[in-house]
C-alpha cells in the first residue's frame, strides 16, 4: 500500500456503528496541528511534530451505510492520506498492524472486540473506547477515549504520537503480557461451562 512508517490504523468493517465518520474528524483536527510548526508542550518542541506526512488507513470490507464515512473522507482537506484498503489478507493484517503507530477501535457497541486484542498481539498500541467491551480486553495496554467526544478521540491520538521510545516499548510490553490472557481454548471451556449451566437448570 505504499503507507511509509506514520499512520494510523483502524480494522473494520465500514458501517455506522464504528465510529469511523468520527474518528476521520478527529485525525482531521491532528493533521491540522501537525501542520503548525508552532506546537509546543512545556516549553519543547514535542515528538508529535516529528511526525510528518501522517496517514490514516481503514482497512475493511465496505458494509451497510458506509456512504458518510466514504464523504466524510472525501470532504476532508487531507483526504489524500487517508486510505482505505479494502479487504486484507491475515498477512497484510499482521503487516500493517506491526507497523501502525497506533491501532484505533472506538466503536461505543462492540461485542468483544477482535482487532484490539489483534493489535496486542502484533505488538501495536490501541486506542479503544471506554465502554462496552474493549476495556476489559485492553486492560493497562491501551490507551482509552470517550468515543462521542471529538476532543478526547484527537487528544489519545495525540498522546500516542507524543510516546517516547521508551514509553512505547512499555506498552506493547503489557500488551504482549495483556494477550496471554486469552486463548480460544479457554474461551471454548467458558462458553461450555454456561451452556452445561443454563441445561442443568432445565
Amino acid at each position: 500500500f505504499e503507507l511509509g512508517d506514520k499512520y494510523l490504523l483502524s480494522l473494520s468493517t465500514l458501517q455506522p456503528r464504528k465510529n469511523l465518520a468520527k474518528l476521520i474528524e478527529a485525525f482531521n483536527k491532528i493533521s491540522l496541528q501537525l501542520g503548525n510548526t508552532q506546537i509546543l508542550s512545556r516549553g519543547r518542541r514535542t515528538q508529535m511534530s516529528q511526525v510528518h506526512n501522517l496517514k490514516l488507513i481503514i482497512a475493511g470490507k465496505i458494509g451497510w451505510l458506509a456512504e458518510e464515512i466514504l464523504q466524510t473522507a472525501k470532504k476532508s482537506p487531507f483526504n489524500k492520506n487517508i486510505i482505505f484498503t479494502g479487504f486484507i489478507s491475515e498477512k497484510e493484517k499482521k503487516v500493517l498492524f506491526e507497523h501502525a503507530l497506533a491501532s484505533i477501535s472506538i466503536s461505543p457497541y462492540e461485542g468483544f472486540g477482535i482487532p484490539a486484542l489483534e493489535a496486542l498481539q502484533y505488538g501495536s498500541i490501541p486506542l479503544i473506547a471506554n465502554d462496552s467491551s474493549l476495556p476489559e480486553v485492553v486492560g493497562e495496554a491501551g490507551i482509552l477515549v470517550d468515543p462521542q467526544s471529538l476532543d478526547s478521540i484527537a487528544g489519545g491520538i495525540r498522546e500516542i504520537l507524543n510516546f517516547s521510545a521508551k514509553k512505547r516499548a512499555e506498552y506493547k510490553k503489557l500488551g504482549r503480557e495483556r494477550v496471554k490472557k486469552f486463548s480460544w481454548k479457554k474461551s471454548a471451556r467458558i462458553v461450555l461451562k454456561t451452556l452445561e449451566e443454563v441445561a442443568s437448570e432445565k
